[in-house]
């Protein structure tokens, strides 16, 4: 069992010492894996944040039957039924603060006031329903 472990923690440093980057979700993970791999790897760190671009997000507040789909599609699991005028906008699947749902909320607010009445807000709470 020790060997295997030695065997897999080679391979992954392996991979890791050989990649041009490593993207990870938070400063969290990147302390396990610098703690575990190497401080050395810090230069190679990228992070994602599980966030849209604002190009993307605009595309589909204008592409009104994409996201009419979606959104109904998401609540229909769920048993609920969204209004004619309202577009699902998901953000986030948990409370972690690398999630961002303050900075996410506060960048929603600055949405023109039509735009914010069309959406409904949720987060992953809704699939535990």
């Amino acid at each position: 069992m020790a060997t295997a472990g030695k065997e897999i923690y080679a391979l992954q440093y392996d991979a890791l010492q050989r990649a041009n980057s490593i993207i990870l979700p938070n400063k969290e993970m990147e302390e396990i894996l610098l703690s575990k791999f190497g401080r050395n790897l810090k230069i190679k760190i990228k992070y994602a944040l599980f966030g849209l671009e604002k190009e993307y997000v605009n595309n589909l507040i204008y592409n009104r039957s994409c996201l009419r789909n979606i959104g109904e599609n998401i609540l229909k699991k769920n048993g609920f039924e969204l209004p004619k005028y309202k577009y699902v906008l998901k953000i986030g699947y948990n409370a972690f603060e690398s999630q961002n749902h303050i900075k996410i909320l506060h960048e929603i607010s600055k949405l023109q006031r039509d735009i914010l009445n069309i959406l409904f807000l949720y987060s992953n709470d809704l699939w535990q329903l």
